[in-house]
């Protein structure tokens, strides 16, 4: 989600865009495991009871339940249009908090995360394009 918000608050003139959505992903991702101070999960169905409890722990007006909504379905789609190693890449990210606990998870060479990450990251850049 911090990727999809990145994407529209870019601007050109503090730098590159890889840079940006980079710094971004990876502070939101910090963010939300010092916030839940637990493992991430893949599954869609704790992701779904994630959003729902946290969209009914808040009182949210029709523009926020919208763009929740939003933000939902192109996580939703970007999770369909991965291949499985991208989503076990995505989640060792996640999990480990970086390219380096990525690759310490997964076991295998940083320059194979690293392409799985450009790749996900491509997608969702394809995505953003398509919601435009």
């Amino acid at each position: 989600m911090a990727v999809l918000r990145a994407l529209d608050s870019y601007d050109p003139a503090r730098g590159s865009e890889n840079g940006y959505i980079r710094t971004c992903a990876r502070n939101g991702m910090i963010s939300y495991l010092r916030r839940n101070r637990h493992e991430c999960s893949m599954d869609e169905d704790v992701l779904e009871a994630r959003v729902r409890d946290s969209t009914s722990e808040q009182e949210t007006n029709a523009d926020e339940q919208q763009e929740v909504i939003e933000i939902r379905e192109a996580l939703a789609s970007l999770l369909q249009n991965l291949s499985p190693f991208e989503e076990e890449v995505l989640d060792a990210y996640l999990r480990g908090g970086g390219v380096s606990g990525a690759v310490m998870i997964m076991r295998c060479d940083r320059k194979k995360v690293d392409n799985a990450l450009q790749r996900i990251r491509n997608k969702a850049r394809a995505l953003r394009g398509d919601m435009l």
